[in-house]
């Protein structure tokens, strides 16, 4: 326990799992970095703001550390990777969630809700900013396919469901992809999903281990 993250230096880490949220990152990640740790990101909406992951991807290149987003609670990520070298032309992420899931919302009563509602519908860089805690998966799909800016993603408050789910449809050259992850939320977090601590463990796995499976 330390009581504040610059005090990790201190120690001989080399590489540092932030999970606490998007303000969190913009206050430390160019600090590890600077410091030739490495870093894995969960609160990935801070990526898609401005140009802080361009001016966090400059500092790694310089200081020759890695930047590691895992998947989440997400799927087909190395799909559009790969897609997106032959060319994409729309990506969509429909996120659905119980609504004791999405916490307030400003101008909706969550608990009254008797039937499914759009809460939000737009890009992503405005979805990461308005449900910080909720989307992080489109700043993921976002970076891997075609960008923030032309990512539309879709906030939906279903009261008949008790899992989070996420459909990602894309089309491009490569043809289409459809894909519906239903996730159990964390028991501690149920803002998030299960599935999304699980993938930082695999990443992990993956980056000490001998053999890499996917793209």
């Amino acid at each position: 326990m330390v009581q504040s993250f610059k005090a990790l230096v201190d120690f001989p880490i080399q590489l540092v799992i932030e999970c606490a949220n998007q303000k969190v990152v913009k206050e430390c990640a160019d600090f590890f970095l600077s410091k030739e740790i490495d870093l894995v990101i969960m609160s990935m909406g801070a990526l898609v703001q401005g140009t802080f992951f361009a001016d966090l991807v400059a500092k790694a290149e310089e200081r020759g550390c890695h930047i590691y987003i895992p998947s989440g609670a997400v799927g087909a990520i190395d799909a559009l990777k790969a897609a997106k070298l032959a060319g994409l032309e729309e990506v969509t992420l429909t996120t659905r969630k119980p609504p004791r899931a999405l916490g307030k919302v400003e101008g909706v009563n969550l608990d009254e809700l008797r039937e499914p509602r759009t809460l939000f519908e737009g890009p992503a860089t405005e979805a990461v900013v308005k449900f910080p805690q909720n989307v992080n998966v489109a700043a993921t799909i976002s970076l891997a396919g075609l960008g923030p800016d032309k990512t539309l993603v879709r906030v939906v408050a279903d009261p008949a469901i008790d899992q989070n789910i996420h459909e990602i449809r894309a089309r491009g050259a490569f043809g289409s992809l459809e894909i519906r992850l239903s996730n159990r939320p964390n028991p501690d977090n149920p803002k998030t999903s299960l599935l999304a601590c699980l993938s930082v463990i695999s990443l992990l796995r993956r980056i000490q281990g001998a053999v890499q499976i996917g793209t």
